[in-house]
């Protein structure tokens, strides 16, 4: 059975669309004005209640709906600073409108961290695994929640950088305070420093920095932030403070700092991407995530979570794999890792004509994807496989690949993998160790 969501939106264009995207998930929609939820609903009946962006400054009014149930605040013109007003005002999260796709997972993704924070979350559930890189991964993440040290969480896409951070989050003291998440790899660098420091003039509280105060702020792919922006990380750390070009006085902020990475530290700064003292600070604890195709008998534990996630949430709970279909996921090397094995099990409840899923039905390809034939380094850092690119050229004649694999802090199978499937493979004839 879905959940119950309320909404309290008026904008019909927007209602319209949370309607859609709720009901494909099989999740019900109660239309309530706040007036009406304030004076007759009942405590605790909805899973969520979605709000207008008009009352993100209406503090009494956010916090008397947030005793029903966690508020989003839904937004078609989002702004940081509208953002910020929200969460210190009461609402649990604030999302952009988007797409039909984009609004559906953020809303579920917001009440899955909602579930988390509010003491619902048992580890062993939330990622899980029965290989001994998971294990330990669970064992290290109780070590180092407690602590309020900078973290850096390393792993190929997919593998559940963002999970670990809002794990590391649920699991400190700082889990009923914000849990503030900046994808660097998708921030123009001109917005960099505005986006986690605010404009300066007074404006420093718009922020990402600022609207994670006694909470933590996640930087996915650190490497992509510009030199300024990394000395202002910097300075954070050190001192606990943010220093403001136009500020007088410096603004005091107790955030907790958790960092992820495709490619480690070293490699990174190796390629110029992030500074040898920021790479120091950032270094007192390392978290890596293992990719799938390396997980063994973990991808059919996965794939039966994600398949009664989705069958469920559709109505086919009766749905179930062939045993040519958990052959084929065994077998499949999982370039995207879990996420793109959720994507394939989310495809296979959609498209299936029976109760049994076939391996056509995931949507995946079992033969390698073509190599790229004389692939140029264009000088410009473009992507991340541009990373993995040039340091590889770059330092295949001075490292072994046991050493290269980990300057990036992935294994060896995985490095030649990416190798064929960058096509750049190993150039024996020309490799000369030039140390003894």
């Amino acid at each position: 059975m879905g959940m119950v969501i309320c909404n309290v939106i008026d904008n019909e264009p927007i209602k319209r669309l949370v309607y859609e995207c709720m009901s494909i998930c099989n999740h019900s929609i109660v239309e309530c004005s706040t007036e009406d939820l304030a004076t007759s609903s009942p405590r605790d009946t909805f899973s969520a209640i979605l709000a207008p962006s008009r009352i993100v400054d209406q503090s009494a009014l956010l916090r008397r709906l947030s005793s029903h149930a966690p508020v989003i605040i839904v937004d078609e013109r989002p702004t940081v600073r509208k953002a910020v007003d929200a969460i210190r005002n009461g609402a649990h999260d604030y999302i952009p409108v988007g797409t039909q796709q984009e609004l559906s997972d953020a809303i579920l993704h917001s009440i899955n961290e909602f579930q988390i924070e509010g003491g619902r979350f048992t580890l062993e559930q939330e990622i899980l695994g029965d290989c001994d890189e998971i294990r330990e991964l669970r064992n290290l993440i109780r070590k180092v929640a407690p602590t309020d040290g900078p973290v850096l969480v390393q792993g190929a896409t997919g593998t559940g950088k963002s999970l670990v951070a809002h794990s590391i989050h649920a699991m400190s003291n700082r889990a009923d305070r914000p849990f503030v998440k900046l994808d660097c790899d998708r921030l123009p660098p001109d917005r960099a420093m505005r986006e986690l420091f605010g404009n300066g003039h007074g404006e420093v509280q718009s922020g990402r920095v600022a609207a994670s105060d006694g909470g933590t702020l996640f930087l996915n792919e650190i490497g992509n932030l510009p030199s300024e922006a990394q000395a202002a990380l910097l300075h954070l750390l050190d001192h606990g403070e943010i220093q403001q070009f136009e500020e007088a006085q410096p603004t005091t902020v107790d955030t907790r700092l958790i960092v992820g990475s495709v490619f480690s530290l070293d490699a990174l700064s190796e390629l110029g991407k992030v500074g040898s003292s920021l790479c120091i600070r950032l270094s007192q604890f390392r978290l890596t995530l293992p990719s799938l195709m390396d997980r063994g008998s973990d991808v059919l534990l996965l794939a039966e979570d994600k398949l009664e996630k989705h069958s469920s949430g559709l109505g086919r709970s009766e749905l179930g794999f062939e045993d040519s279909t958990v052959t084929r996921m065994m077998s499949y090397d999982w370039p995207g890792n879990v996420r793109e094995l959720d994507q394939a099990v989310e495809r296979a409840v959609l498209v299936s004509e029976s109760d049994r899923i076939l391996p056509a039905d995931l949507g995946i390809d079992s033969i390698p994807p073509p190599q790229r034939e004389n692939e140029q380094f264009s000088g410009e850092f473009t992507s991340l496989e541009d990373y993995f690119i040039e340091f590889v050229r770059s330092n295949e004649e001075r490292f072994t690949e046991t050493e290269l694999a980990e300057k990036l802090g992935i294994s060896r199978k995985s490095l030649w993998e990416r190798r064929n499937k960058l096509g750049i493979p190993r150039q024996r004839a020309k490799v000369k160790r030039l140390h003894s």
